[in-house]
């Protein structure tokens, strides 16, 4: 024991600089993550989907509801054990959401850091962490920052299995099954995971601890696939999910439908550095609807420059090499393939499967690691490894038909790393030095005070006016009102918030509507004659200007209208049906 503290104390005392700047790096997002709780507790839920993931949890912590269970449910599994101690409140899940954001950005720094310098490394990392559409979904509840944080971790300890020591591997697989039990988009970070154990041929050597790592990951997968198959008979409900996204099978009345592939670039600015101009919370969730701020294009510039001096070098390295091993037979023919591979993603992107186009940007990413292999390019693997990381998510979120800014989350890694590497290309390149202080440590630190000043602005400009609290107080109402409420049937618009709060089950209806996603019902009439078919009590309806025949308003807060069935005889079974003998078969 006394050894092991020793040598932690000479860790720390080794790595003085690399510690502090860590421990001032996770005060700054634990201040963020406060002052965001403090705005989400006051909000309240804000997104469609964070009451999805609250029933979830509800329904591991008190099996009864029967609601959708095939979302990605290790975020809900976790908010279900503070559940179970008695804590079942929406600030639960916002309080993890908040957790795992630290922790992501603390991994991130430790990846930043077998890269780059302390200085760099912090300044990356804050740069990440306060990335517009990064910050917007910190401890909101929602599953994509939480996916994002765990495939950074993954990704860190699988280099360090590879650089350090295998015994990593017992962490990166395991937290790469977490990753995608908490999105299922995030399973793309094994293919990045394993492009990185392959390159560098570990498989080979440390095979055993990659088996017995594995082999946790699948105990942790096990516990869900079990979990779906005895709720609901079907072990892989996100294999459905990953055929619909295989097929891009999204149409025009899917509420996030664009196929604009440009869509991400076009409002990359936004994402990077922005300012809110909605009145609402919910607005404010979509940065895209926001002005970018001239911090994202001085970011953009640097980057720009950096990527600029990073081909440079390559360049001058080409020239370097002797012309006849230039043009060696086998060199030529793997340039020939890597061109047709070149030219086939392009002109193929978007008329295939993003499966295809990603399995060629593999392969093109294994040619472009050979070739800097060949040039013996410093740090080839892990910029080839993050560059890969970039493309492939950026060419998923881009080829899907549907898109929604929280998408973008799993590209802002990347696009901070490249920050960082900007800013040493940019040092490397001036050799500029006034004693101890050089362009490296310069301008990380002027981007930090210019991103940190600016985060100040973004955080007291969030806009705090939400519908969840009519949603509650409305839901209250129909308690009080109905003592049989959770012996009748309710239908809703929005069906997910109303079960959260009603806690029983709701379900869903959308009235036909020009601009309707739903197309069953030709009119009020049919849309009434459905509702009363499936013996619906009430009907609560996000909006307040629908009249439904043969149901009447009793009640509006906000936004939210309860309709009542005026004639609850209607609803009830005729006599004939009633007495009707069972036929056995």
């Amino acid at each position: 024991m006394n050894s092991m503290l020793q040598r932690f104390k000479g860790y720390i005392n080794a790595n003085k600089v690399s510690f502090i700047l860590l421990l001032c790096l996770m005060a700054i997002t634990t201040v963020i993550t406060l002052y965001k709780l403090q705005i989400q507790f006051n909000v309240d839920v804000a997104y469609w989907d964070t009451f999805q993931y609250l029933n979830f949890a509800r329904r591991f912590a008190f099996p009864g509801l029967n609601n959708d269970l095939s979302l990605s449910p290790f975020l809900p599994y976790l908010t279900s054990l503070l559940f179970s101690l008695g804590y079942v409140s929406s600030h639960a899940l916002f309080i993890l959401d908040g957790i795992i954001y630290i922790l992501g950005v603390a991994a991130f720094y430790c990846l930043l850091k077998m890269r780059f310098r302390a200085v760099e490394s912090f300044a990356g990392s804050i740069i990440y962490a306060t990335f517009s559409v990064v910050l917007t979904w910190v401890a909101v509840g929602g599953i994509d920052l939480a996916s994002v944080s765990f495939s950074i971790m993954a990704i860190l300890f699988t280099i360090m299995a590879v650089k350090k020591d295998s015994r990593y591997y017992y962490l990166a697989f395991p937290l790469a099954a977490i990753a995608f039990f908490t999105k299922y988009t995030a399973g793309l970070i094994g293919l990045i995971m394993l492009f990185y154990i392959f390159i560098k041929q570990d498989y080979l050597r440390n095979l055993k601890n990659m088996v017995v790592g594995i082999l946790i990951g699948s105990v942790i997968a096990l516990r869900f696939i079990i979990f779906f198959y005895t709720t609901i008979g079907n072990p892989f409900p996100f294999l459905g999910q990953f055929k619909g996204t295989v097929s891009n099978a999204a149409t025009t009345i899917d509420s996030g439908f664009n196929p604009d592939y440009l869509f991400y670039l076009k409002n990359l600015p936004n994402y990077i550095s922005s300012i809110s101009n909605q009145t609402d919370f919910t607005g404010f969730l979509n940065p895209s609807l926001s002005d970018p701020t001239l911090i994202a294009y001085l970011l953009l510039g640097i980057m720009v420059l950096g990527l600029l001096i990073y081909l440079l070098n390559i360049y001058l390295k080409v020239r370097q090499l002797p012309l006849e091993k230039l043009k060696d037979k086998m060199g030529l023919l793997k340039l020939g393939i890597f061109i047709i591979l070149l030219i086939t993603f392009y002109t193929s992107i978007g008329d295939v499967s993003y499966v295809i186009s990603i399995v060629i940007l593999l392969i093109i990413f294994l040619f472009i690691y050979q070739f800097f292999r060949y040039l013996q390019i410093k740090n080839a693997d892990f910029d080839v490894t993050i560059f890969l990381w970039l493309a492939v998510y950026m060419v998923f979120n881009s080829i899907l038909a549907t898109k929604n800014d929280r998408y973008f989350v799993n590209v802002m890694p990347a696009l901070a790393f490249l920050i960082v590497l900007a800013i040493n290309c940019i040092n490397n390149k001036t050799n500029f030095n006034y004693g101890k202080i050089d362009i490296s440590s310069l301008l990380s630190t002027v981007l930090v005070v210019v991103v940190l000043s600016s985060t100040l602005v973004f955080l007291d400009q969030i806009p705090q006016n939400n519908y969840a609290h009519d949603m509650k107080s409305i839901s209250q109402w129909l308690h009080n009102y109905d003592d049989e409420i959770f012996e009748k049937t309710v239908y809703s618009n929005h069906w997910p918030g109303f079960e959260w709060y009603l806690n029983k089950r709701i379900y869903r209806a959308i009235p036909q509507t020009k601009e309707s996603m739903f197309k069953e019902f030709g009119d009020l009439k049919e849309f009434s004659k459905f509702l009363q078919e499936k013996k619906a009590y009430y009907y609560i309806y996000r909006g307040t200007d629908l009249y439904i025949p043969d149901y009447h308003v009793i009640k509006r807060v906000g936004i939210f209208t309860i309709f009542e069935i005026d004639n609850p005889k209607n609803l009830e079974e005729p006599d004939y049906i009633q007495f009707k003998p069972s036929i056995h078969i």
